[in-house]
């Protein structure tokens, strides 16, 4: 297992970082801001800040507005801006058994600002050095089965619990306490899997998956699983023209796969090819 120490960055002009296979990558920037982070392999990491979000067509309903990672890199990354914070850890699958082809450890995001934090399908860290620094805790699932620690969450913090307003939830009641999102974070519905919604959060240019994007040796895929085929992918195609420099993703080795868009569109011609 591997350690949950932070690494925290102060950010800095910068050009765009090298990519998942470690190419350099350079783009030009409209209406956005770049920071960058130096992590402790001597590599960087740039996020671009966007002060512009472009509207997209088609089925993809935003519900309410409110690095990469390796063997190698820290096991906490954060993004501090000057007006939310996006961070992550890993923490141990509660499912996970031996000769599993995924990795054992999977990311929480953790998205902070002055006035509240959020958690994407919420692990408590390994070392339980959670601190919300006495601010509300929002819980966000994207997915029914990532469940996972919200009681806790709920019990130690009162947590409230945002859930996909279409998921069917098999396994226990509808957990949702609010239909509120934070400020700064959008979901976006997929057509064709209703179970499951990709959260974005514009001010970082990430977005954050559930089950339906994942990836085996830092190359992208779908997981279609039970959604509807065709739906999906053209749902993920038009996900694709938003402005994405970073993807996380819950089963892979490569868990934030940088140059987004771009990974998402060969996921999803990839798909159509199966």
């Amino acid at each position: 297992m591997r350690s949950a120490e932070y690494s925290t960055y102060e950010p800095k002009p910068t050009t765009l970082p090298t990519t998942a296979m470690n190419k350099p990558t350079t783009a030009t920037v409209a209406d956005t801001g770049e920071v960058e982070d130096t992590l402790e392999n001597g590599m960087t990491c740039a996020s671009r800040v966007p002060t512009r979000l472009t509207g997209i067509d088609g089925a993809i309903t935003p519900i309410a507005l409110s690095g990469v990672a390796t063997e190698h890199w820290p096991r906490r990354v954060s993004y501090r801006l000057a007006v939310a914070s996006l961070s992550w850890w890993f923490a141990p699958h509660p499912a996970w058994e031996p000769g599993e082809d995924w990795p054992q450890d999977v990311p929480v995001v953790r998205y902070e600002t002055d006035a509240e934090v959020a958690l994407i399908d919420p692990l408590l860290p390994p070392d339980d050095s959670f601190d919300p620094h006495d601010k509300p805790v929002r819980v966000l699932l994207t997915y029914p089965a990532h469940y996972r620690d919200t009681d806790d969450l709920v019990e130690r913090y009162g947590a409230s619990v945002w859930a996909p307003p279409n998921a069917e939830w098999r396994r226990r009641p509808k957990p949702s306490t609010t239909d509120d999102l934070p400020h700064g974070i959008e979901a976006i519905e997929l057509d064709g899997e209703p179970n499951q919604v990709l959260f974005f959060i514009p001010e970082h240019a990430t977005l954050v998956s559930g089950d339906v994007l994942t990836g085996r040796n830092g190359v992208m895929h779908v997981f279609v699983d039970e959604a509807v085929r065709d739906p999906l992918l053209a749902s993920l195609d038009r996900i694709a023209d938003l402005p994405i420099e970073r993807v996380i993703v819950p089963h892979c080795e490569t868990a934030v796969f940088t140059e987004g868009s771009a990974h998402i569109r060969a996921a999803v011609a990839e798909a159509r090819q199966t």
